[in-house]
């Protein structure tokens, strides 16, 4: 029975919810916290009090984002039965990551969030002009190629039902691994209501991204991404499995604990750290 269930579980090394670690960030006159599993491989907080008057200074340009990191934490996966004659004993990993983002807009709900995202996905990696100096255009790219291989594969009218079929799941397979347009949702966990959306695709990708983003103030917002590095040279199936459904326990039972609220006047009137001088 023992063996039985060693085999069910398939690894070691999930996030243990029997202790958590809660974070704080105060942004201007906000408190942030947020509570995650203690037993992390990895991570580091950046920034845990700072204004917004120096995000300018210290963001920087991340694809189609201006992002600034205030910290992440990693939990590393491994399998039950450690192969001593196998180097990879990891199905993947997971990244916890909070980053303060800012748009070029106020946002005034979560619906005016949702559609600048879905907008500026679209139209940074579905650009027809191909940049060869970063990631805008290269949906197009992507597509671009496959359309030129599969008609040298089947032509332009394949002759049989079977060619067609071929040639049409291998277009969808590109497409579903060529930054397709993302699609938010809005949910509502505890008392926020986040705009989230999935990145990747869980079986056509090694890495996979479900995001939340909530909106803080003016044109700024936090987003609590949660990304997934799935180890391509092990059997993953059980790992892939477990992420499929973790935005049903492990991502929910970290998104109930986050609250967003303003620093009490004895708090306000306490000297704000400048941006910077607090990391770890």
């Amino acid at each position: 029975m023992g063996l039985f269930k060693i085999m069910k579980d398939g690894f070691r090394g999930k996030p243990d919810f029997s202790s958590l670690r809660t974070n704080t960030y105060q942004i201007d006159d906000l408190l942030f916290t947020l509570s995650i599993p203690h037993n992390v491989t990895s991570g580091e907080d950046y920034y845990h009090t700072f204004q917004l008057i120096d995000f300018a200074e210290l963001a920087k340009v991340d694809d189609h984002e201006t992002v600034l990191r205030l910290a992440y934490s990693q939990y590393y996966f491994n399998t039950k039965i450690i192969n001593p004659l196998y180097p990879i004993n990891s199905p993947g990993s997971v990244f916890v990551c909070l980053k303060l983002k800012k748009l070029n807009i106020s946002v005034k709900d979560i619906k005016s969030l949702s559609d600048f995202l879905e907008k500026n996905y679209f139209e940074y990696y579905h650009d027809s002009e191909v940049s060869n100096k970063s990631y805008r255009g290269r949906h197009t790219m992507f597509m671009n190629r496959a359309y030129d291989f599969a008609k040298r594969c089947w032509g332009e009218e394949p002759e049989n039902q079977g060619e067609i079929k071929e040639k049409k799941e291998f277009i969808l397979d590109s497409f579903l691994r060529a930054y397709p347009p993302i699609k938010c949702e809005e949910i509502k966990i505890g008392n926020n209501v986040f705009s989230k959306y999935n990145e990747g695709h869980i079986d056509k990708k090694n890495k996979y991204s479900r995001l939340y983003n909530l909106p803080l103030k003016e044109e700024y917002f936090l987003s609590i991404e949660f990304h997934y590095d799935i180890e391509a040279t092990v059997d993953n199936k059980k790992f892939r499995e477990w992420v499929r459904h973790a935005d049903e326990t492990f991502e929910r039972l970290i998104m109930q604990t986050v609250d967003v609220s303003r620093v009490v006047d004895s708090v306000i009137d306490m000297p704000i750290k400048k941006i910077g001088t607090e990391s770890h």
